[in-house]
């Protein structure tokens, strides 16, 4: 009897030191996450409340690499809304109004996005909410090769404000948040 009493007693320690390890893992990720960005803690609190609609466009499979862009917006505070794969345009504007979004990125990485985001600025000019909207697409952004000088001016005229052609995933978040914070202090 006094070692089922001793298996039990073990077995809450090891619950309580659980626990405590994962209190103190909570409370570190929250001042890790002030301190991200020391200088400017009302601009992280703004981030943190802004909506981001996200999936891939078109006939495009890339599940992965649309997961790894929603884990990535959601640890840097934004509320992510994530159509998942295969998503026609009609539908991203649906969710920025469904879900009174703040920014749309948009991703494709077999190359078709080109086709689909011609269409873009005519599909938000249908909708008279989303002037504010922040469009961004990224990716690779063509089948084939071409050169981001070439591509990025194409896809502004399609509508986009940020266009992140072969550009590192934290590159083309960080360079968000600069637009963002730009935008909100003009």
């Amino acid at each position: 009897m006094s070692y089922l009493y001793i298996i039990l007693i073990k077995r809450k320690q090891k619950i309580f030191i659980l626990v405590i390890i994962i209190f103190f893992l909570k409370l570190l990720t929250k001042l890790l996450q002030q301190f991200r960005y020391p200088c400017n803690y009302n601009y992280i609190q703004a981030i943190k409340h802004m909506k981001v609609v996200t999936g891939v466009v078109g006939n495009d499979i890339h599940v992965v690499a649309n997961r790894l862009i929603e884990l990535s917006l959601d640890a840097r505070g934004f509320e992510v809304f994530n159509l998942g794969v295969n998503t026609y345009l009609e539908e991203f504007f649906d969710a920025v109004v469904e879900t009174g979004a703040d920014i749309l990125l948009i991703s494709s990485l077999n190359g078709e996005a080109e086709g689909w985001a011609r269409e873009v600025k005519l599909l938000k000019s249908k909708y008279k909410t989303l002037d504010d909207l922040v469009m961004v697409i990224g990716g690779n952004l063509v089948v084939g090769t071409a050169d981001a000088d070439v591509i990025v001016p194409k896809y502004k005229n399609y509508g986009f404000d940020l266009v992140f052609h072969q550009v590192d995933l934290n590159t083309g978040l960080d360079t968000l948040e600069e637009f963002i914070k730009e935008r909100q202090a003009s």
